[in-house]
């Protein structure tokens, strides 16, 4: 603990120039993954609050390193996306640790109280700031190469298998709460996904660089309606078929009666919107096409967790959402085995 608070006064004090007794650690707190800190940086002129995460390297280690390599590719590039700003991105191939400092907005933001999904004028904004990240990122040539991964076929065939695998344990060990139809539906996803993504993932076509992890929590809403909304946790970000974000935030994460009721008015932002951002080459057909294929790939999302040993209060609503999204979008007519 003592040499985590070290190098992060250290790092701190080095990119903005000031001396370590200038730099005051507000509030820390630990995590499974990592310690969360925020600090006051006293500057000649102002104090700057900042967040700062550091994660230990023992758990989840490519995920911590992909966040890092992604704001450091972003800062590189000079996008300017709804990202808090970044001032220190460091990760340790060694030892697998990171240190991620960025702006700390908690005094002019807030994140919705798990697990009550945002009220609808926040999931606009949600929405609006999602395809802003896609859209300004949507074919890009550094996709699957400097920034976010695409899977090879090779991968593609070993998840098929790994997940059809694992569906049969969690079943075996479900027993009777998982019934086998609810069996027949996630097996039909898992060998009829790939099929569908396949061509679109290895020849990077209409790809862009998803969230990965875009669930209602993982936005900075702010507290007044002038301010800009941000987002935040970028450990499971990859190339792959943008509808796969809203699908994980909106089929995965909300009640049948909420999705219902609010799921094409947020798909028909979210097109309009890469429009607007530039995107010209997609059609609204294709992409409420590719929103339930991505309701497809839900099914993935619980097995997982269970596999990752989730606490089964996570992935258990996850199951029935996924069926529920799955039939009431007809997805079953996509499938071909």
């Amino acid at each position: 603990m003592e040499k985590s608070r070290d190098r992060l006064i250290h790092s701190v004090a080095d990119r903005f120039q000031v001396q370590e007794k200038q730099i005051r650690v507000r509030k820390s707190e630990e995590s499974v993954t990592a310690l969360i800190s925020f600090i006051v940086v006293q500057t000649d002129h102002d104090e700057i609050p900042l967040f700062v995460k550091q994660n230990r390297g023992d758990f989840l280690a490519e995920d911590n390193k992909k966040e890092i390599l992604f704001y450091s590719w972003i800062k590189q590039q000079n996008i300017q996306l709804p990202i808090p700003e970044c001032h220190v991105c460091q990760y340790d191939d060694d030892t697998g640790q990171s240190l991620l400092v960025l702006d700390d907005h908690s005094h002019s933001h807030h994140c919705t109280q798990w697990p009550l999904p945002p009220v609808m004028a926040d999931c606009r904004k949600a929405i609006q700031a999602m395809a802003k990240v896609h859209a300004s990122l949507w074919e890009h040539p550094a996709l699957g190469d400097s920034i976010g991964s695409i899977p090879t076929p090779a991968d593609i065939e070993q998840n098929e298998n790994r997940f059809s695998n694992t569906l049969e344990l969690f079943s075996r060990e479900m027993e009777d709460r998982f019934s086998p139809a609810y069996k027949d539906v996630f097996q039909a996803a898992i060998s009829n996904y790939y099929p569908l993504v396949s061509n679109r993932l290895i020849n990077k076509d209409k790809l862009t660089l998803c969230h990965g992890d875009l669930h209602a929590w993982n936005f900075m809403y702010p507290k007044d309606s002038e301010n800009s909304i941000y987002i935040i946790d970028w450990q499971s970000c990859n190339a792959d078929i943008g509808a796969e974000d809203l699908a994980y935030m909106v089929g995965l994460h909300w009640t049948s009666e909420r999705r219902q009721r609010y799921e094409m008015e947020l798909l028909s932002l979210y097109y309009d919107s890469l429009i607007k951002g530039g995107v010209n080459n997609y059609s609204w057909d294709q992409c409420f096409l590719d929103y339930r294929i991505a309701v497809i790939g839900q099914f993935f999302v619980p097995l997982w967790q269970w596999e990752s040993k989730v606490p089964p209060y996570f992935w258990w609503p996850h199951i029935e959402r996924a069926v529920q999204s799955f039939r009431d979008l007809e997805c079953e007519e996509l499938l071909t085995s």
